[in-house]
């Protein structure tokens, strides 16, 4: 085995423990009032992550290396971390910048949620169980993998340098 095999072993088991730490987090955290809120919620949970058979965000494949939260185009990583700030805006004590209701992003105003988002996560992770979260983080090489992965509907617009969240539009609840 080489040392590109073992970190990228040690990507998928930090990938995974990062969704784990997320799905748990979120159900300690959430408050949601009503299925149809529920069901909206479990989509937008659904879409910060490429979406694996079955939809199952645990399952972690090696092709998702640099995609969704570790996209490296800030247009390419909007809808996850976007949906995640959705997620997020359930949880007690969100930041207001978080909860703000956006559908329309430059990339400072998504750098800064990105921020605002990382901090809440770990001081959230942290107060709710005494430990540090497990942070997603970026392969440093590419993998010699062949596969599709699903895109996110990132824009109705022809405005250059905005992404527009159309995930409601296209999520069926």
């Amino acid at each position: 085995m080489n040392i590109e095999d073992m970190h990228e072993i040690l990507w998928e088991l930090s990938e995974l423990g990062f969704r784990l730490e997320i799905l748990f987090v979120d159900s300690h955290l959430r408050v949601i009032e009503n299925d149809s809120a529920l069901r909206r919620h479990q989509k937008h949970l659904e879409y910060c992550f490429l979406r694996g058979p079955y939809d199952w965000c645990w399952i972690v494949e090696l092709v998702e290396a640099h995609h969704s939260l570790t996209e490296s185009s800030w247009m390419c990583q909007a809808p996850y971390v976007s949906s995640l700030g959705h997620v997020m805006s359930t949880w007690r004590n969100c930041l207001q910048s978080i909860w703000d209701e956006k559908d329309r992003y430059m990339e400072d105003i998504l750098t800064s949620l990105q921020w605002d988002i990382a901090l809440f996560y770990c001081e959230s992770f942290y107060v709710a169980f005494g430990w540090a979260p497990t942070l997603p983080f970026e392969l440093g090489h590419i993998p010699d993998v062949d596969a599709e992965y699903p895109e996110h509907a990132a824009s109705l617009t022809k405005s250059a340098g905005y992404y527009h969240d159309v995930m409601d539009w296209e999520a069926s609840y």
